[in-house]
């Protein structure tokens, strides 16, 4: 990207993403700017990365193209304060969570694209699953800076606004959900005397192939499941226990505690 990106807060989301930027060399260390009130923070930083470390939220305005606002949501209003002042034409991209577009156009006080991120963990390995939505209707140009920006450091989708309960549910906290089914698996193997090394490789390795299956077979979830349970078989006394506690029950209801706890964020 020939674009010169500003942070706002370098807690662990904001570290995440412009690491991954940093590392897949989508993004020149020199391009990126970095402020935080915590100047620790932004000092160790310093010792690692060439990126520009700044000392005033306006100096990150009149420096960036895009500045990415990663800071606790009660943090914004101090934050717009300074910001405000010196916006002109720069895109903004919002990773506060349960702030609507509507909350930060008043906020920011000007005519300027802003864009709602939701990413997901996955950020730390360049992986993130992250959700967006424009407070209004994009140039060309500026839809391209989005994709490729939000791109970078993962794959995104675009969704209404209405929906982030949802996917905060389905791709914001499931990682923890699929990670709690990981370390159950690896505690059966360790159990059964396989090394911690021998386990997470299968594990992990098994569950990433169940994905990769499932996007790129062209089935669905439901048929790779009878291909792989043939009647009778080993496959099929696991589903039996799972049916049992009605496995599809407890993730529904798993899911929407989660996008009922999101909503409460507003």
């Amino acid at each position: 990207m020939n674009l010169k990106i500003g942070f706002i807060g370098v807690g662990s989301m904001a570290t995440a993403i412009f690491e991954s930027l940093v590392k897949s060399e989508k993004q020149l260390q020199k391009s990126i700017y970095l402020y935080d009130i915590d100047i620790n923070k932004t000092s160790k930083i310093r010792e690692n990365y060439d990126v520009n470390i700044v000392s005033s939220i306006s100096e990150i305005a009149s420096s960036c193209d895009v500045i990415v606002l990663a800071v606790k949501p009660d943090a914004l209003e101090v934050v717009f304060d300074e910001l405000s002042t010196v916006l002109s034409n720069q895109m903004i991209f919002s990773v506060a969570v349960g702030i609507t577009l509507e909350k930060l156009e008043t906020l920011a006080k000007k005519e300027v694209t802003i864009v709602r991120t939701m990413p997901n963990i996955g950020a730390m390995i360049g992986r993130s699953m992250t959700s967006y939505c424009v407070n209004k209707r994009v140039s060309k140009q500026e839809s391209m800076v989005i994709n490729t920006f939000l791109n970078s450091f993962g794959k995104a989708v675009e969704i209404k606004e209405d929906k982030f309960d949802e996917f905060t549910a389905l791709c914001g906290s499931s990682p923890a959900f699929y990670m709690e089914i990981m370390d159950s698996m690896i505690a059966y193997g360790l159990a059964n005397d396989f090394s911690y090394e021998d386990v997470l490789k299968m594990v992990s390795e098994t569950m990433i192939t169940s994905a990769k299956l499932l996007q790129e077979s062209n089935l669905k979830a439901k048929e790779l499941i009878n291909r792989i349970a043939t009647k009778g078989g080993t496959t099929e006394a696991g589903l039996n226990v799972l049916n049992k506690h009605n496995i599809n029950k407890v993730i529904t209801e798993t899911l929407i505690a989660t996008e009922n706890e999101s909503k409460k964020t507003k």
